[in-house]
């Protein structure tokens, strides 16, 4: 992707379950950099799953100083609740 060179490390927490309003439990991998001063969050929201490529992006900006929110959408990969989809 010819991007410079990180600035710094992150770490990640996966699979943390995180409760929806209507009580659907979103499985979310949280990318964390090893900063005292990040740039700010980053949500991904995806129903193809936290692997890559979803991950590439999340680590691109972790490691530019900004928290990364992975999130599988309800109803795919491992988040409980029905999928449908709203562009038909």
């Amino acid at each position: 992707m010819r991007l410079p060179g990180t600035g710094q490390g992150y770490r990640v927490e996966r699979n943390l379950p995180t409760p929806a309003r209507d009580g659907a439990v979103l499985v979310t991998d949280h990318y964390a950099p090893r900063t005292s001063r990040p740039k700010g969050t980053v949500l991904i929201r995806t129903p193809y799953g936290r692997g890559f490529p979803s991950n590439l992006e999340a680590r691109v900006h972790a490691g530019r100083g900004y928290h990364v929110v992975l999130q599988s959408c309800r109803g795919t990969f491992g988040s409980t609740g029905d999928f449908y989809r709203t562009d038909l």
